[in-house]
């Protein structure tokens, strides 16, 4: 398995094989929709914006076939018939009888291309056949029996939501892997104090899926950075460091994500690991001879 493969989406889809490139998964235990008043949860939505619900896809006045997923369209999936077969496009708990999951898990789908089509599934789609399935989505907000969310109480009496601490470094995420950034002083290495910030906060990327423990999703993409010379390599037509900087500077969408990191406050990295990493990327994310 490569360090770009999905180990497992956590929870009732443990029932399904979730490595990317397999084509389908066994039956998970089907639950209560909640009825017609089932809403989509805002971490789903976030997927959509992300993945799918983007301008000449699934969003707009002419939706690729038909299907609009941007926010206030999307609620129509559930229990809304698909066009390309005679299922539904989602069923709650149903992840083989919901044509959106079979879309992004097979290779090749009943009909047209795997989604989404200009890269393997990622984070955003192991969320989206997560909430099919029916498991708690990570870093708040379980999806209820209606699909809608749910915070925690800070417990200080006021009420209002608040987040628990999950850090998302080496140590907190595949405690029992190898450090895989090639950190020191020499040519194409990672500069020490850039190497600890990417050490402390971007745990998942350059282990092995089967290193990642606990509830965090694997990562599932092709963006990597193991050395400073990775991280200066082509991404599809652009710089690595281009990539990782719009989303790293990035507060609707950040990396790490916000959907799973909290450094206690609310947000997924310290200001001060932020700046460095900014900075460092802003810079073409130079080697450890070339960074003061």
């Amino acid at each position: 398995m490569t360090r770009a493969s999905m180990s497992r989406i956590p929870s009732l889809l443990t029932a399904c094989v979730a490595v990317v490139g397999v084509s389908a998964c066994t039956q998970v235990e089907k639950i209560d929709d909640g009825g017609s008043g089932a809403q989509i949860p805002d971490e789903v939505q976030r997927a959509f914006d992300d993945s799918c619900a983007t301008a000449g896809c699934h969003s707009g006045g002419s939706p690729a076939q038909g299907l609009d997923l941007s926010a206030g369209a999307s609620a129509a999936i559930i229990g809304g018939q698909a066009t390309q077969a005679s299922m539904p496009l989602v069923e709650l708990g149903n992840v083989e009888g919901s044509y959106l999951a079979i879309k992004i898990l097979e290779e090749m789908p009943p009909a047209g291309t795997r989604m989404p089509p200009t890269r393997p599934p990622g984070p955003d789609e192991a969320i989206i056949v997560g909430w099919i399935a029916g498991v708690s989505l990570p870093g708040g907000g379980d999806a209820g029996s209606d699909g809608s969310t749910t915070t925690a109480d800070t417990g200080d009496g006021s009420g209002s939501s608040g987040s628990s601490m999950q850090l998302c470094g080496l140590a907190d995420v595949a405690p029992a892997a190898a450090n895989p950034f090639d950190i020191g002083t020499g040519a194409g290495q990672i500069p020490e104090d850039v190497g600890a910030v990417l050490t402390n906060n971007c745990g998942c990327h350059e282990v092995d899926a089967t290193e990642v423990t606990g509830t965090v999703f694997a990562y599932t993409g092709m963006v990597h950075f193991s050395t400073a010379t990775e991280a200066q390599s082509d991404y599809m037509g652009t710089p690595t460091y281009d990539v990782m900087l719009a989303r790293v500077d990035n507060e609707a969408n950040p990396m790490p994500p916000s959907y799973f990191c909290d450094v206690g406050d609310g947000s997924v990295i310290t200001d001060a690991d932020k700046q460095l990493l900014v900075d460092w990327l802003m810079a073409g994310a130079p080697d450890a001879t070339m960074w003061p």
